[in-house]
């Protein structure tokens, strides 16, 4: 069935077969304007689409859309600005987007910051939370307020930085405030620190059965001190039965993505032979990886076993 340009920014159908449709009408009449402008209007869906894959951590689903966007809609760039300078709030966070990550323009800082600040007069989550970065050590004041602001409308990035200021002044209850809305939204570093809070009991009830349960959810999203820590539990045996080889599988998780922990606590492994054949060359490399990251244990541990890089 065919349809007009205005036709199809209503009928339901699926995102490729709606832009194969503008694609067929552009090939009609190459100056359709309307059948263009329905071409920006998917660009920046799938732009809001990348701010909220953003907000809860899922990387995989950012890359996946942007390879759609350059692969699909390679000439949107200059609608979806032109709509962002006249001030359209759902374009302006798209431009923000388009300009601060390099899709389908060159990065650019400030036109990136300028744009997320004229979406955040008009009260936008994700342009509070990105113009909050734009000030960070530049002004700590308007970094807070436009963080604040962000976490006010259940931005989850913003909330769990706020949460983990609170950390690193140890008010567990201002922490787990911000902390547990986030997690519940799916924010992998929120359910990690969530994990962690009841693995130690800052704030809440101790409960390592629950902090288990969080840190497999966040290990599965993608977190890496989740993985680390849940490790850490299969180590130990604490609220699961102990099981070096899923520590072993954890640990190496982590630590091949460069998480400092984890590489410490993969070449101790190695090294002592845990749930493992003994390896030193292996131990080494793991535990060196871990000290040029400033790990004081891989120091110290390599310092005993008197071994220098």
């Amino acid at each position: 069935m065919a349809y007009s340009a205005e036709e199809l920014l209503k009928v339901d159908i699926t995102t490729e077969k709606k832009i194969a449709m503008y694609r067929n009408l552009l090939n009609q009449a190459p100056k359709n304007e309307r059948a263009r402008d329905g071409l920006a209007s998917i660009a920046v869906s799938i732009y809001l689409l990348i701010e909220q894959a953003e907000e809860l951590g899922n990387l995989k689903e950012v890359a996946r859309l942007e390879d759609f966007v350059t692969g699909n809609l390679p000439d949107t760039a200059w609608r979806v600005e032109n709509r962002a300078n006249k001030k359209e709030l759902n374009a302006l966070v798209s431009a923000g987007l388009m300009y601060r990550r390099g899709i389908l323009v060159s990065k650019n800082r400030t036109k990136s910051c300028g744009f997320y600040a004229a979406a955040a007069s008009q009260s936008s989550p994700y342009a509070h939370y990105r113009l909050a970065l734009c000030f960070v050590s530049l002004n700590a004041d308007r970094t807070v307020f436009h963080m604040t602001a962000a976490a006010n409308q259940n931005h989850a990035i913003a909330q769990e930085y706020l949460a983990r200021i609170c950390l690193s002044n140890k008010n567990w209850e201002c922490m787990m405030r911000w902390a547990n809305p986030a997690a519940d939204k799916g924010r992998v570093g929120a359910l990690s620190l969530v994990a962690w809070a009841h693995e130690q009991g800052y704030g809440v009830d101790k409960d390592t059965s629950l902090a288990r349960e969080l840190y497999t959810r966040a290990a599965l999203g993608g977190d890496l001190m989740a993985q680390n820590n849940l490790g850490q539990l299969y180590e130990e045996g604490s609220s699961v039965d102990k099981n070096l080889t899923k520590a072993l599988h954890y640990y190496r998780s982590a630590a091949q993505l460069g998480f400092v922990q984890a590489q410490y606590n993969l070449g101790r492994f190695y090294l002592y032979g845990i749930g493992v054949k003994k390896n030193k060359h292996r131990a080494l490399k793991w535990l060196n990886k871990s000290k040029q990251q400033n790990s004081v244990e891989a120091t110290k541990l390599l310092a005993e076993h008197g071994e220098r890089e």
